[in-house]
């Protein structure tokens, strides 16, 4: 065998090695979610096929009920400072972790629209809701919500969107990158954490006023499953491209709500423009000194408009 081909076997091996090395012991260093449920005891599961999905329900059990939908990478905890004003206003409210975070289960399933309006409709069975409810959906689960909410319109009453994914927001070169099957493994095995720390941070406009949550997002990264299911995410849902299921909430006249944070480095407040003319109906409210997670930045100015627009007409 020539020296040219030793040369370029020898070039493979290692480039293997080195590819192969990171995707095989990292799935060692993480922790399993069931042990992390075992240590918090949080919660309520309900069991499906699909597996169990983490969930609280809170508040009068006479009050309308008031679905809340977390966004791409962040469990429900995102809504730590909206459940409780919510409550003490008279609603019930319902929220959980998205499969594939937080305390739910990580199916390995393809991650998309279909699947996570599948998890809702389990979700509602289980917990027993009977009536219809109104949703509050962030970022992704914005575009969850106007996807559910076109597809069981007598489950849904009124539905409020937060920055919600679903329209082309100029996507980086790095995400287009990810989604390549095997290179794009590699790369989220490899450095997704990094990129997703730096992510979390681009949430707000003042992230350093926050190390309660940055510290609750890193330890999602500590579980098995959890990049596997942001992967799937942003290979099987078209967050850039859910133009039809808003246009038919628009057409339902359902009465929406759209709020956006001034300051929205993840998804700019100008995408909300594309948003009001597939929904027309929609009542638009910037929120004042927030970033893409106003809810968490500035619950005050969004709690008074979710609880004044859930109100009974």
């Amino acid at each position: 065998m020539s020296r040219f081909w030793l040369k370029i076997i020898a070039t493979a091996a290692v480039a293997a090695f080195f590819i192969a090395v990171p995707l095989l012991f990292t799935g060692f260093s993480k922790k399993s979610v069931h042990k992390r449920i075992a240590v918090n005891d949080t919660g309520e599961f309900a069991v499906t096929d699909s597996g169990r999905i983490h969930y609280e329900f809170s508040g009068d059990p006479e009050g309308r009920i008031v679905l809340l939908i977390h966004g791409f990478a962040i469990p429900m905890f995102v809504w730590d400072k909206n459940a409780d004003a919510l409550i003490k206003s008279g609603y019930r409210v319902l929220r959980f972790d998205l499969y594939g975070r937080g305390f739910s289960d990580r199916p390995r399933r393809k991650y998309s629209p279909e699947m996570f309006e599948r998890q809702i409709l389990d979700l509602v069975s289980a917990a027993g809701v009977g009536a219809s409810f109104h949703i509050a959906g962030i970022s992704l689960g914005g575009a969850i919500a106007a996807h559910f909410s076109v597809k069981h319109p007598d489950m849904v009453d009124k539905i409020a969107l937060i920055a919600p994914a679903g329209f082309p927001s100029g996507e980086s070169a790095v995400s287009g990158f990810i989604r390549t099957p095997v290179l794009g493994d590699y790369f989220f095995t490899v450095a997704g954490d990094r990129g997703l720390i730096y992510r979390n941070k681009s949430n707000f406009l003042r992230p350093d006023a926050f190390p309660e949550f940055n510290k609750r997002f890193e330890e999602e990264l500590d579980y098995l499953g959890y990049k596997r299911a942001l992967l799937s995410t942003l290979r099987h849902f078209p967050m850039q491209n859910m133009e039809q299921a808003f246009l038919d909430l628009g057409r339902s006249g359902k009465d929406v709500l759209l709020l956006w944070g001034e300051y929205d480095y993840v998804i700019p407040p100008s995408t909300a423009e594309m948003v009001r003319k597939a929904v027309p109906q929609a009542e638009y409210f910037p929120i004042p000194d927030a970033g893409h997670i106003s809810v968490y930045e500035n619950p005050e100015a969004v709690n008074k408009y979710l609880i004044d627009f859930f109100q009974d007409n």
